[in-house]
């Protein structure tokens, strides 16, 4: 598979299963075992890996915008008095 395949196939499960919660969807285009659970309605902002071999998602790792996802959460951040 090229480049642009690997794109298409990773852009395809961000739109099914991310966007509109096709889980069947993963049974497509994942490697048999891989794990991918929903989270919390809201958006969550994160940058997405994944890897990708033989035109199956092999794994996925994501880093999330955590003060983000705890304000959405009714969290309250500020910084300590400091005297």
């Amino acid at each position: 598979m090229t480049i642009e395949d690997n794109k298409a196939l990773v852009q395809r499960f961000i739109d099914e299963v991310f966007n509109a919660g096709n889980t069947a969807a993963i049974a497509d285009l994942c490697v048999p075992g891989s794990f991918f659970a929903g989270g919390i309605e809201g958006q969550i902002i994160a940058m997405n890996f994944f890897t990708v071999s033989d035109g199956k998602i092999v794994s996925f790792a994501a880093e999330l915008d955590q003060i983000g996802l705890l304000q959405q959460m009714g969290w309250t951040i500020a910084p300590s008095d400091q005297t």
